[in-house]
């Protein structure tokens, strides 16, 4: 295993950035809309069944959006009771996986598009050491207190985290964020394995970049 690269502790003594919770709830949203509606359902029954088309979801919905607006923080235990409700579904590790895939393109929108051009166009070891940068920084900003370290090629590490010490399909929230990353860097599909996890009794969870 090759040395480590990076290690930090992300900021925000407890907080994260409220773009997280907001792509949690609206992956929840986009999972209950209905895809089509029969002629005899009674969606004044049907739909205040879907957590995701409620008012209560579309307040915080619009709430976050305001936080975000204003570059505000939200405390992590919110997060975290927010990753407990949806832990709840059966489609749980679906939403995650939308959620954090969608947390990483919004944070990607901001990378200038000669920089995304040059990775892709460099070999592959070589694009490796901007994916590590740009996945450090990302997860910096969004995993709270966590403490995070990141080897090569591309291996992420996480001490406290609290996806971890939930369950092992929270986890998949970060997986499809490191997964999105390395696939908008390197212009093709990646796969990331959770190789380790605190909820299956590991003293850390781990992240590795196939290939």
């Amino acid at each position: 295993m090759s040395s480590v690269t990076n290690s930090s502790v992300a900021p925000g003594n407890g907080h994260v950035v409220p773009i997280l919770p907001l792509a949690l709830l609206e992956a929840v949203r986009t999972h209950d809309r209905p895809v089509e509606v029969l002629e005899d359902e009674d969606l004044t029954v049907s739909l205040p069944r879907r957590l995701g088309l409620s008012d209560v979801v579309l307040s915080q919905i619009r709430r976050y959006e305001a936080e975000v607006a204003a570059g505000r923080r939200v405390p992590m235990p919110e997060l975290v009771d927010l990753l407990r409700l949806v832990l709840r579904r059966p489609d749980a590790a679906e939403i995650l996986m939308d959620a954090g895939r969608d947390v990483a393109r919004t944070r990607f929108k901001r990378v200038p598009d000669w920089l995304v051009k040059f990775y892709r166009a460099t070999p592959r070891r070589l694009a490796l050491v901007g994916v590590r940068r740009a996945t450090d920084r990302f997860l910096r900003t969004i995993a709270g207190a966590t403490r995070i370290t990141l080897r090569k090629p591309l291996v992420v590490e996480f001490k406290d985290s609290p996806t971890g010490r939930l369950d092992v399909t929270a986890c998949v929230l970060y997986t499809g964020a490191i997964e999105e990353i390395a696939r908008l860097y390197l212009g093709t599909d990646q796969r990331v394995i959770h190789s380790l996890c605190n909820a299956r009794g590991d003293a850390v969870c781990e992240w590795m970049l196939e290939g």
